[in-house]
């Protein structure tokens, strides 16, 4: 990926997207942005993440465990002021951590479904797991823009440098 040319300066990649660039193909390098979630993931291993995630379950359980507790020691005695406000404070907070807890198993749906397809286009081995795979597209999607900036920037120079010719041949001319 970064070997480079003859001219010490042009890797491979860079090659292949000022050759993109020359065939106005330049969207199929877009495919950068599907991946655009691996700056945020790519240190996270998908173990640890869904480990994590049913933490998070087992936590919300025993929170509903004591609303539960609590709601029946309220209908069985004298609720106090304060045992009614804990109450009806704990019912408002599981309430909002259902919500974000039910986009957060949206997500980890999403994330399970694109590791098993990435995990099944590489395939398995205990020597490559999430941590390399997403490591590596996130090394091939950054090398990838930088390429295109290289590119961009020596055509945006070399513009410059035909507008210059152009004008010193221009003044040359008027000159004879």
């Amino acid at each position: 990926m970064y070997q480079s040319g003859v001219d010490k300066k042009t890797t491979i990649l860079d090659y292949m997207v000022k050759s993109l660039y020359d065939k106005n193909e330049y969207r199929l390098l877009d495919i950068t942005d599907d991946f655009e979630v691996l700056d945020s993931v790519v240190k996270l291993s998908g173990g640890e993440i869904l480990k994590d995630m049913e933490g998070i379950e087992k936590n919300f359980k025993l929170l509903n465990n004591e609303h539960s507790r609590c709601s029946d020691a309220a209908a069985t005695a004298d609720e106090s002021t304060t045992d009614k406000t804990y109450r009806e404070r704990l019912q408002v907070k599981i309430e909002q951590f259902s919500l974000q807890l039910a986009s957060v198993t949206r997500y980890q749906n999403i994330m399970r479904n694109k590791i098993t397809e990435v995990v099944e286009h590489f395939g398995e081995d205990d020597s490559c797991g999430t941590l390399k795979i997403f490591g590596t597209l996130h090394l091939f999607c950054k090398s990838i823009a930088d390429s295109k900036i290289t590119v961009e920037r020596r055509a945006r120079s070399e513009a410059r440098n035909q507008g210059h010719r152009e004008r010193s041949l221009s003044r040359d001319r008027e000159m004879k």
